[in-house]
């Protein structure tokens, strides 16, 4: 260890680092996947969360659901406590967010999953409790004003502390819980607001009371008395909340494990280069050695030791250091989820990251050093000198054109083919992995209305809601009427839990002439027997386009043949689109309750529609503003992934373009020494020794670039696959591209300026005799 940090210092550096690097993003990745998953059963079995949430209207109905669903064997416990509920409109940090907001009374929250204060103002003045998502997205703080914006007016109060809820903790579920205390809970009124229930159940199996609940709301509603009504505003089960809470750090895992598995890659090849021409350098050495006694294993078990040891310094540096990491990534998922996380120091992480470092590192090393016992002792002492070599003379000077020194390096640059694979190699994985990350930050974070269908499907501009009394059908035509309306139609969402499945079903009159989510193969529904479903859901199931599947919402099995597939995020993959007709045969009761309007001009439409219409209106919402602004703690993240793979190419580019330089530089100085004799000068040499790896360089960023381009659709299909997303149209940008690529080769072009300044440091004699 001591000869390699004295004689070869470089060398030893570049490994280092980039046995670092991979050991940081590898470790942290292990700790997203073990530690943060943890973290969230951890808070579920802390907070005894309910197996099933459901937000429901006021009224004896709603009580006569609880006893029902008290009795089904499949759930232990039940709970329900008063609340207020209104679609409306808050400012995030100047982003207009649109949810249900959930006003319970934290002194009546129950025993089940209720909502836990994480923070207060001193003395507890009278105000609101709000979701700590929050103010880890930089949006609020404790003293700060809150305003609700309904259909029927706005209304403030002082943020007195900050609550974390599993279900309600963040908008991406649906639903925004807030907190008051029992005596402003009592005076609550604020316009718009309805009073509702909260109904919580737990049962041992999640699916089983889900349905339980189901399977009782649909009885109760087929058998309700003349005046009463029993409406879900919002449902969620376990499963769901664990699921949509670890898909932030699900993308940063795909992204973290897929740089250290290019890191490791790079680190593989470069120990291979370093310990072949280290070697070489000491093939007399080694022969000495051998001609001493020693056995071969033993010399090949120091080399590999040595490397082995400097690994495992690097990759134990790497883990430590990627705790710095996990607080912002801790803050960003709470932005996203809702959920605090204070990461937790893993010997297993620890041990895992460092064995596999090791475990790559050693075998590549093993496998180079085994070279030795391919020379003879003699050879050895010879230096490994061949007697012959048969090679081809590439670009021979009396019939080659050119300047010479071009012909000089590119004729150095072929005798060192392994040397210039290994670069072109490098760089092409480098480039590979630059151009595939900011081509999967861009069409994931980077642009809005990318990120928008990719994730969430096609989302209308103004989604409207009518109240209790309003006539939807007349509203509709109504709503068409409005100036500014390109199009509008009904477009409903109902979440239930199916044969152990909580599917999402779309349902809109006519499926086959809206704008709905992608397809990924077949086509929309047109008849009451069809249905498309949703990438995950056509896993899950075993369905494909032109199979049968039999649905029973509780009022009679139906059969339905699948003409579709298609691809979207929403309800993590797991929805059914169907037509209106095909859906009552399912539910005979349902009547289309959501309309979706395409406008030229979503917030002018807004008002026209509060001025002319505001009576009717249960709710209006600029529908992609609010989704725009869900997705705006995932966009938070594009310049940190960004300036991260920028650096990331610039230093692996530097280090191992200069590494096979100084390294090569090293072994010719006596080749470069007998030309300096003969009258070359630095200027000439310098440019011998950029034309001898420039091509290299070059090709590797071209092939790696285009190649990253290439492959961006193709392996962000594979990536997103679990989330139900099966279409990725990922259009890589190619002057994007073509910057990534001319960067790298300035880059290593200025790499190469800088090491070959070194010759004109040194005699003709000194390299000659060196």
């Amino acid at each position: 260890m001591k000869r390699i940090l004295r004689r070869r210092p470089g060398q030893a550096f570049t490994i280092f680092v980039l046995t670092l690097l991979a050991a940081a993003m590898a470790h942290t990745a292990i700790i997203l996947l073990t530690d943060y998953a943890g973290n969230i059963e951890r808070k579920a079995e802390q907070w005894n969360a309910p197996s099933a949430v459901y937000v429901l209207s006021d009224g004896a109905p709603a009580q006569r659901l609880a006893d029902m669903v008290a009795e089904d064997e499949a759930v232990d416990a039940v709970e329900t406590a008063p609340s207020f509920g209104a679609m409306t409109t808050i400012d995030v940090n100047g982003e207009n967010l649109t949810s249900l907001a959930n006003v319970v009374d934290l002194s009546r929250a129950g025993k089940l999953g209720p909502p836990v204060v994480v923070d207060a103002a001193d003395g507890a003045p009278e105000g609101i409790w709000v979701p700590s998502s929050l103010r880890a997205a930089g949006a609020y703080g404790l003293g700060d004003d809150l305003t609700f914006d309904t259909t029927q007016g706005t209304s403030t109060f002082r943020i007195v502390g900050f609550i974390e809820d599993l279900y309600g903790g963040a908008s991406g579920m649906g639903t925004l819980t807030f907190g008051l205390d029992e005596a402003t809970f009592a005076g609550f009124g604020a316009p718009g607001f309805q009073p509702t229930v909260n109904l919580k159940v737990q049962g041992d199996d999640v699916t089983a009371a889900s349905a339980a609940v189901d399977a009782a709301l649909g009885e109760i509603q087929g058998a309700l008395a003349p005046g009463e009504t029993l409406q879900p505003w919002w449902s969620h089960d376990l499963n769901i909340a664990k699921a949509a809470a670890s898909m932030s750090s699900s993308i940063f895992v795909a992204m973290l494990a897929a740089l250290a598995g290019v890191i490791v890659v790079i680190a593989a090849v470069v120990t291979r280069f370093v310990l072949k021409n280290l070697i070489i350098s000491d093939m007399a050495s080694i022969g000495t050695l051998r001609a001493a006694g020693f056995t071969t294993a033993g010399i090949v078990g120091k080399l590999v030791a040595a490397y082995g040891a400097l690994t495992v310094l690097g990759a134990a540096v790497g883990s430590a250091s990627s705790y710095l990491l996990l607080p912002p990534m801790a803050r960003s998922f709470q932005a996203q989820n809702g959920l605090s996380w204070q990461p937790r120091f893993s010997w297993v992480a620890l041990v895992v990251t460092v064995a596999a470092m090791l475990a790559v590192v050693v075998v590549t090393a093993t496998f180079a050093a085994l070279r030795v016992r391919r020379v003879t002792t003699v050879g050895a002492l010879r230096g490994g000198i061949a007697t012959h070599s048969f090679t081809v003379d590439h670009f021979p000077l009396a019939t080659t054109g050119g300047r010479l020194s071009t012909l000089l390096g590119m004729k150095a640059g072929l005798r060192q083919a392994g040397q210039n694979v290994l670069l072109a190699v490098t760089v092409a994985i480098v480039a590979f992995a630059g151009v595939f990350t900011l081509g999967m930050v861009d069409n994931l974070l980077g642009d809005r209305d990318k990120a928008t269908e990719l994730l969430v499907g096609t989302v209308e501009d103004v989604s409207v809601v009518p109240s209790a009394d309003a006539d939807p059908v007349a509203l509709l035509g109504e709503v068409k009427a409005l100036p500014g309306v390109k199009d509008a139609y009904f477009h409903t969402f109902d979440g239930l839990n199916v044969d152990g499945l909580a599917i999402a079903f779309t349902v809109t009159p006519e499926p086959a002439a809206q704008r709905l989510d992608p397809l990924a193969r077949g086509r929309m529904p047109e008849h009451d027997n069809e249905i498309a479903i949703g990438g995950r859901l056509s896993s899950v199931l075993g369905l494909d386009v032109g199979d049968t599947h039999i649905l029973d919402l509780g009022s009679g099995e139906a059969d339905f043949v699948v003409t579709g597939v298609t691809s979207s995020a929403r309800n993590m993959g797991q929805n059914v689109t169907i037509s209106s007709d095909g859906y009552r045969r399912l539910t005979p009761s349902f009547r289309d309750s959501t309309i979706a309007v395409f406008a030229d001009d979503p917030d002018q439409l807004i008002e026209t529609a509060k001025e002319r219409l505001g009576g009717q209106l249960g709710s209006v919402t600029n529908q992609r503003e609010n989704v725009e602004a869900q997705l705006a703690s995932y966009l938070s993240m594009v310049p940190i992934i960004s300036t991260f793979m920028i650096s990331f190419v610039v230093v692996v580019t530097v280090l191992v373009v200069g590494l096979v330089v100084t390294t090569m530089l090293v072994q010719t100085h006596r080749e470069l020494g007998i030309k300096k004799a003969m009258g070359f000068t630095n200027r000439e040499l310098s440019g011998q020794t950029r034309w001898t790896y420039l091509p290299a360089i070059a090709l590797g960023a071209v092939v790696g670039a285009g190649a990253g381009a290439l492959a961006l659709s193709p392996l962000l299909t594979v990536l997103l696959s679990q989330l139900g997303i099966l279409k990725v149209d990922a259009a890589a940008d190619w002057l994007t591209t073509a910057v990534i690529a001319l960067g790298i080769l300035a880059i290593g072009a200025g790499v190469l300026w800088v090491s070959s300044l070194r010759i004109g440091r040194i005699s003709a004699y000194a390299l000659v005799t060196e």
